[in-house]
């Protein structure tokens, strides 16, 4: 027998402390599922013909909002800048044999930043920025 009058104290923590590990392990998935920290979904951008002047969230008769990408949702959300700054110039729209080209794609993180891009700058969207038309995307399965 030990005569250690701390023995049965020191294993109760050990059991506490291995207890607690293996509860982070059985619901470490659950919980990293339920914020979405780890989602990832590609967001592209396409050109878009919609030949009337653009006026900041203005709907024209087809349902969709003409929204003037500014510095500001290039300051706010990086991915927009990175989508547009970075898109493929060299696809013209005026090209036949290019039919709705995807002129970029970058990767959105988390489900929270996914859906509030999705929202603002994807549904029923038709970007202008620098004289062009552009439609965003971002798939939801």
């Amino acid at each position: 027998m030990n005569k250690d009058p701390n023995h049965a104290k020191k294993y109760g923590y050990i059991l506490l402390v291995v207890l607690i590990f293996l509860l982070f392990i059985l619901f470490a998935p659950l919980i990293v599922e339920s914020t979405g920290i780890l989602d990832s979904k590609s967001m592209i951008l396409t050109y878009s013909s919609y030949p009337e002047k653009p006026i900041n969230h203005v709907w024209n008769e087809s349902g969709y909002a003409i929204l003037n990408i500014t510095d500001d949702d290039f300051e706010k959300y990086p991915e927009i800048k990175e989508l547009f700054l970075t898109r493929d110039t060299s696809i013209k729209k005026s090209d036949p044999r290019t039919d709705n080209p995807v002129l970029n794609s970058v990767q959105v993180l988390t489900r929270q930043r996914i859906d509030e891009i999705r929202e603002k700058y994807c549904i029923h969207r038709i970007l202008y920025w620098e004289g062009e038309y552009y439609q965003a995307g971002i798939p939801y399965s």
